[in-house]
């Protein structure tokens, strides 16, 4: 096989350091030199600075103003950088020769005017405080995020309207979104959020920022099942029936209380039960009276009791002197039990039966 013997041309300084010093005027070498290195700047971009990098920040001086952006200074760079009059932030009005912070909001690989922004220089620092302290906050929900490869969501894309973190963009994993509502049903609402993690100078245009909507939700339900006690009446709505245990043969029920909290109805608390089935005695959608009888603020849960709100009505209707209806469930040696309706169980003694 043949191989080329082709060599690179050699100009300028690369040419003049091939030849022997004996036939170069004193200091030819040298000024080649130089020369090479200016060249190789200006056409590398190097001799005015490169652009800074997207999302970092950067401080310049107000070097004009028009009627839609201000004209910024920033030292390395050839041209002024543009901040846009609706990112000027404190700057409106500000005189020629302020100083402030800025973050970069678009920027390009020549040697043209950056985009900046004040504005965002002051929500970013908001975000932070808001982090650190650990403070919630509400944004929009104004797209779903989707597998570029899959199209299957994978989180939600938030925007700040607030004035305080005015235009910032987050993202909300599908890991973060609480289980008890769908992706689909949050977009343009704005939804309660912890900031789990904040780096302006990550992420490009819109800085990362990561955000979670079940570590709320999940706050709120623990204020609401700490404020629960057994005894309590609560309004619940129907939402699903299932099988608490894969072996039972009757399903039970999960209710919703409101404000997210969801409880259970075993189907041995369903009134009528066993004589009635959870779906005979109710309907999705269905709103009931329950009593709460047991708490596992540890694990979340609360369960709750039809059929104790019907004996709970059933006995506040009884008075002595009531004529009732009855049905002879046992017969004993010293009389019968009986049940009245409402989950109300009585003995009837063998000195007062007819």
């Amino acid at each position: 096989m043949k191989t080329s013997s082709k060599k690179s041309r050699l100009f300028g300084y690369q040419l003049l350091a091939q030849i022997d010093p004996f036939f170069l005027e004193p200091g030819e070498l040298e000024a080649a030199r130089l020369q090479h290195e200016q060249l190789a700047q200006l056409f590398e971009g190097e001799a005015f600075g490169k652009n800074p990098r997207l999302g970092s920040f950067v401080s310049g001086t107000v070097q004009g103003v028009d009627d839609k952006q201000l004209y910024i200074k920033i030292e390395g760079l050839k041209h002024d950088a543009i901040c846009p009059i609706n990112e000027a932030g404190d700057l409106i009005g500000a005189a020629n020769g302020t100083r402030a912070e800025f973050w970069v909001t678009a920027t390009s690989e020549l040697q043209q005017p950056i985009a900046i922004s004040r504005a965002k220089v002051g929500a970013w620092q908001a975000v932070e405080a808001a982090r650190s302290a650990g403070q919630t906050v509400v944004g929009r929900v104004f797209s779903l995020a989707y597998d570029r490869r899959s199209r299957r969501p994978v989180g939600l894309r938030i925007i700040f309207d607030s004035p305080e973190f005015k235009g910032i963009r987050g993202f909300v994993p599908q890991s973060e979104i609480d289980r008890s509502v769908r992706a689909e049903d949050l977009l343009d609402t704005q939804i309660e959020l912890d900031i789990l993690e904040s780096d302006a100078t990550r992420g490009g245009e819109f800085g990362y920022l990561v955000l979670s909507h079940k570590a709320v939700q999940q706050a709120k339900i623990a204020d609401l099942i700490d404020a629960l006690e057994p005894g309590d009446e609560v309004d619940a709505e129907v939402k699903a029936f299932f099988k608490a245990n894969p072996n039972d043969r009757d399903e039970s029920v999960i209710v919703d209380l409101g404000n997210g909290l969801t409880a259970m109805i075993h189907r041995s608390e369903i009134a009528g039960y066993p004589s009635v089935q959870a779906r005979q005695a109710l309907a999705i959608g269905q709103k009931v009276k329950a009593i709460v009888t047991r708490i596992d603020s540890e694990r979340g849960r609360v369960s709750v009791s039809t059929k104790a709100m019907a004996r709970k009505i059933a006995v506040d209707m009884l008075q002595v002197g009531l004529i009732v209806e009855a049905q002879v469930m046992r017969k004993v040696e010293f009389g019968a039990f009986v049940n009245i309706g409402g989950g109300i169980d009585g003995l009837v003694h063998n000195l007062d039966l007819a």
